[in-house]
């Protein structure tokens, strides 16, 4: 009884330091917003997010999650979307269903910033998006391509994944923590599988 509880340590230990080496990867995570969008006059809107500070190790990801929310006082509402760019790259279109009277729609989701902008984010000071509207929707009449009081919110969060910078103190890293994990495993089979171990009485 004693040998198998020695074993099932080895084995705990061994699993612990290959946890410690997979567990490498860190999020930072801000929010942003409410950004108000008004359909009707079409203007860009720029909104200024927390960048991510390379002092904190290489970056890997860059999703941008949002929940947009429309509301219509009046008319009938088609083609209605919102662009989001970085500079002149588009990174995400929010699409509306047709709105028609008096009515609301939230939408929301997520997306992948491409890699060929992430320089943009890593910068000292924060990042400017630009949210563009656009909707058949226009004016005050009361027709099918008139419109009164459209207008969207937007937040959501950015999440930066990345590899933390290695650690200049003597904080063991994660490669020691995958070597003694490795070794203590060795050590576990040696334990329970070694020819000469005395066997019970």
């Amino acid at each position: 009884m004693q040998n198998s509880n020695i074993s099932r340590l080895i084995w705990a230990l061994g699993l612990f330091g290959i946890s410690c080496a997979c567990a490498s990867a860190s999020t930072i995570q801000f929010g942003y917003g409410p950004i108000p969008i008004n359909f009707l006059n079409g203007a860009t809107v720029t909104q200024r997010f927390t960048a991510f500070d390379p002092a904190l190790g290489t970056l890997s990801g860059i999703d941008i999650s949002f929940m947009a929310g429309a509301v219509i006082l009046q008319g009938s509402a088609l083609s209605s979307r919102i662009r989001i760019y970085d500079n002149a790259t588009l990174l995400d279109q929010i699409d509306f269903p047709t709105l028609i009277g008096r009515a609301q729609k939230v939408v929301s989701g997520n997306f992948q910033v491409p890699q060929a902008v992430w320089a943009d984010f890593e910068t000292a000071g924060p990042v400017d998006l630009m949210f563009t509207p656009f909707t058949a929707c226009r004016g005050t009449a009361l027709t099918p391509t008139g419109c009164n009081g459209f207008s969207a919110r937007i937040s959501g969060n950015i999440t930066y994944t990345y590899s933390p910078t290695a650690p200049t103190s003597g904080t063991p890293e994660p490669a020691s923590f995958a070597l003694l994990g490795v070794g203590v495993i060795v050590l576990g089979f040696v334990r329970v599988f070694h020819p000469f171990r005395r066997l019970p009485g």
